[in-house]
């Protein structure tokens, strides 16, 4: 079974100069399932993706970003989201 992210599409807002973390979550697929970027897809500055699905750091910037994430599990297969995150100023 392919993997999909159940993290939803709306995002909890982050507050630039504050620190945040979100973890992405996926069900189904074949453990362990690891997370990127989209080629031309690119978290706020300050914050970052880890292969575990974690996104995290302290934004510098405010603003609505999107960026899409990509979670591929050991077969091979993927499931691909895009979310808007929100950092207020």
């Amino acid at each position: 079974m392919v993997p999909y992210i159940t993290t939803g599409l709306q995002l909890p807002a982050a507050t630039t100069g504050q620190p945040y973390t979100l973890t992405f979550t996926s069900v189904q697929g074949t453990a362990p399932v690891s997370y990127t970027l989209a080629a031309a897809s690119a978290t706020p500055s300050g914050l970052t993706l880890t292969t575990a699905g974690m996104l995290s750091g302290t934004p510098t910037t405010s603003g609505d970003f999107q960026f899409t994430v990509i979670a591929t599990d050991a077969a091979g297969l993927s499931d691909e989201q895009t979310f808007t995150l929100q950092v207020n100023a």
